[in-house]
């Protein structure tokens, strides 16, 4: 690949000097590959000169081909737009969106100081961007961006909003001011962009950069450590959304969080047991609900309860995770209705709302409550065990 620079122009072909630049010039419908030059400067508009229908599709086709081949091998392309067939096959080969301006816009502010020369004597645009962009070259007052650069393969592909008449591309004396001030640009942008560090490059240091890495891994190690204190909350947080097995699962994940021996078997209907001193004392079925409790699942608990041969003051725990389809925090925090309360201090059990465990858990958490304490109100209390950041309260109608 040649190292001097081609552009796509309508009607000259072959070599030409322009101030200290020599160049190649490329018309349409010539067999020179864009491809063997770099940087490449495609005139937006050229492709017009060539006949509507096939032979333009053909040479769209073909030309937007040697650009990407260029791009492989890590040349500079650059666009400078009024729009044709070959621009608009480029942007949507990488995913840039264009839009119109109601009218030209030269309120153009230039964001590289590279291209600030040539944009003051030729920028003025009537289309807009959007997509990702490696760099932002220039965009209007109001922050509409007009001209891009973006890393494609092992080159850089720049689009410049610089609107002129197509007959001036036949000027000699536009091209010596034109290409120029553009190549120049180019030069001084397109490392700036294009190239990276070399391997051996962090093993120099200067004499504070030491100290400072090593503050940043001592950063990274307790960021490490906060991230993972986060994502055990996040796991304890799975109660409130999970469901069916999971759900049980997740129950006794967090039981065993707080410190809470749980034994499951897997034989019999209950879900699994509290146990204390080793024994099994406490009863515990887990229901996900889209819905309120209702009496039904109470009554099942204590049929499960009379199936194993307990008697029917023997504890037994109902941990429901109601409204388990709620989209905010104030529309799953729904109590347990009176009905179901008194149903529930009738035949001895205890309800537990998975957002009334969260909030058991705040309070062990902060030291305002005990294990012990816990432990002993879900042996002895019916009803409906209501807990808020606050503190606790057992409801029984």
């Amino acid at each position: 690949m040649e190292q001097k620079p081609a552009v796509y122009h309508p009607t000259f072909t072959g070599g030409g000097s322009f101030a200290e630049w020599e160049l190649f010039f490329i018309a349409p419908e010539s067999n020179i590959s864009l491809a063997d030059f770099n940087p490449i400067i495609l005139l937006g508009g050229t492709i017009v000169w060539v006949e509507e229908g096939y032979k333009r599709d053909n040479e769209a086709v073909r030309r937007e081909r040697e650009v990407f081949h260029a791009l492989e091998k890590g040349s500079v392309v650059c666009v400078t737009y009024m729009f044709d067939e070959i621009n608009h096959r480029i942007l949507e080969r990488i995913g840039i969106g264009i839009s119109g301006f109601n009218k030209t816009r030269v309120d153009i502010v230039t964001k590289r100081s590279e291209f600030s020369t040539f944009m003051k004597r030729y920028g003025a645009a009537d289309t807009r961007f959007r997509g990702d962009f490696d760099d932002i070259i220039c965009e209007t007052e109001n922050r509409d961006k007009v001209g891009f650069a973006k890393k494609v393969k092992k080159g850089v592909l720049i689009f410049l909003p610089c609107k002129v008449m197509l007959k001036q591309y036949d000027e000699p004396d536009f091209l010596r001011g034109f290409l120029p001030a553009l190549l120049e640009a180019l030069k001084a942008y397109g490392p700036r962009i294009q190239y990276k560090p070399p391997n051996f490059i962090d093993s120099y240091r200067f004499p504070k950069e030491a100290s400072i890495i090593s503050e940043i891994e001592e950063l990274q190690k307790e960021l490490s450590k906060r991230t993972e204190s986060l994502n055990r909350y996040l796991k304890l947080k799975e109660i409130l959304w999970f469901r069916d097995t999971e759900l049980v699962n997740a129950v006794m994940n967090f039981l065993a969080d707080m410190g809470i021996k749980t034994k499951r078997d897997e034989v019999y209907e209950e879900d699994f047991w509290i146990l204390h001193h080793e024994k099994e004392a406490v009863m515990v079925e887990i229901k996900g609900l889209d819905k309120n409790l209702a009496r039904l699942h109470i009554s099942q608990l204590d049929e499960h309860r009379a199936a194993r041969e307990k008697p029917d003051d023997f504890p037994a725990l109902l941990v429901v995770n109601s409204f388990n389809q709620a989209t905010s925090l104030k529309e799953k925090d729904q109590p347990i209705s009176p009905n179901e309360i008194r149903k529930a201090v009738q035949i001895n059990v205890l309800i537990l709302r998975t957002l009334d465990l969260c909030n058991v858990y705040s309070l062990i958490e902060s030291k305002r409550l005990e294990i012990g304490t816990l432990l002993k109100i879900i042996r002895e209390e019916s009803g409906w065990l209501r807990i808020t950041p606050s503190g606790l309260d057992i409801i029984k109608e």
